[in-house]
């Protein structure tokens, strides 16, 4: 009977080791190169207009002056203009994308009463039938603070943003923006509101500081900068994305996540690919795993899916949440490969004619 529950054991034990081989991960933040909102495959024409009905004219823009602790009110600044900028911005980068065969920009013609005079004109250029999606820019805010040397500007806001160390002003402007886009033959309406925080310093950007019109020319890069954020979005694009990675006590796995973490692709797959030959199922299995995940960021799809499989061939058979989460993986990796292959298609197309 002794002997008996010692063999089981012995059978026992193996199994349990063996399911948890590839249960060590972590997640890591990185880039890959993905779709955008738009179907680029499908949207050859774009028209994009200025909607924001809610941008004031002159004698209203208003910053904070925190050096001085005044509130400045600037007449020159006109939000209609800013908005303007933004769209312009957005037009020029889907323009200069090469995904769409005619972008027109009508910026805010819709609330000029010379061309649009009536509701039903005005109706008409809203649905333009004639292209197959129209951008709008329903609504823009910035608000901006102007701080100097304090306290806080130096132990908090420098401390979280290293970059503008050696600054002795530096600007924040809060941004709530609402777009709105509309398709071809499809009476839905796609709202994406985005609301940020753009960080200038003059140590990096002294030409914005200094005077009224540096500072006019301070709100209109940053309207540029979320006409042009908005955009990248709309087309393929890189994402930041969240992916997982295996990592193991193995000195020489351990060495090649250092890399890994720091960016170092190239070496962290030197290490990785050698590891791939390793006699231990479960080190090969991981490291196969990992060079999967670099392929993928270096953007070979087709080699990190030859990568996944073969790490589903080297981990054991019953290890069923590592074959689960390969299965996945190369669902995501063939999808993505496929949408790359159509955008890359129409470039072609756009691009011979």
């Amino acid at each position: 009977m002794r002997n008996r529950e010692l063999l089981l054991l012995w059978i026992i034990i193996p199994l349990l080791t063996s399911c948890i081989t590839t249960d060590n991960f972590k997640v890591i933040n990185t880039e890959t190169f993905g779709p955008g909102l738009l179907s680029t495959d499908s949207i050859a024409t774009i028209a994009v207009f200025n909607r924001d009905y809610n941008a004031p004219g002159a004698d209203t823009f208003y910053y904070r002056d925190a050096a001085n602790e005044k509130v400045v009110k600037d007449t020159l600044v006109k939000l209609k203009e800013l908005s303007n900028t933004c769209t312009d911005a957005l037009a020029d980068y889907l323009r200069n994308s090469g995904y769409f065969k005619a972008v027109i920009n009508f910026r805010d013609s819709l609330n000029d009463p010379l061309i649009a005079q009536n509701i039903v004109q005005r109706e008409k250029m809203q649905n333009r039938p004639d292209y197959d999606a129209c951008v709008f820019l329903d609504y823009m805010s910035l608000r901006d603070e102007l701080m100097t040397n304090s306290y806080y500007f130096n132990n908090q806001v420098i401390s979280s943003f290293p970059e503008f160390e050696n600054s002795t002003m530096m600007e924040t402007v809060d941004t709530w923006l609402r777009w709105r886009i509309v398709y071809k033959n499809d009476s839905s309406k796609h709202s994406y509101r985005r609301i940020d925080n753009l960080f200038y310093g003059n140590s990096v950007n002294n030409n914005l500081f200094g005077s009224d019109d540096n500072h006019r020319k301070l709100l209109k890069n940053a309207a540029g900068s979320l006409g042009e954020s908005f955009a990248n979005e709309l087309i393929p694009h890189w994402q930041k994305t969240s992916r997982i990675y295996y990592h193991s006590g193995n000195p020489q796995m351990h060495a090649a996540e250092k890399k890994l973490v720091l960016e170092d692709y190239i070496g962290a797959a030197e290490i990785y690919r050698r590891l791939t030959t390793n006699k231990n199922q479960n080190i090969s299995a991981k490291a196969s795993y990992n060079m999967a995940l670099i392929c993928e960021i270096e953007g070979d799809l087709e080699a990190a899916m030859d990568w996944v499989t073969r790490s589903v061939q080297l981990a054991k058979r019953y290890d069923y949440q590592h074959a689960s989460r390969c299965d996945e993986y190369i669902k995501l990796l063939k999808k993505k490969k496929e949408e790359i292959e159509a955008q890359e298609k129409l470039l072609f197309q756009n691009a011979a004619n």
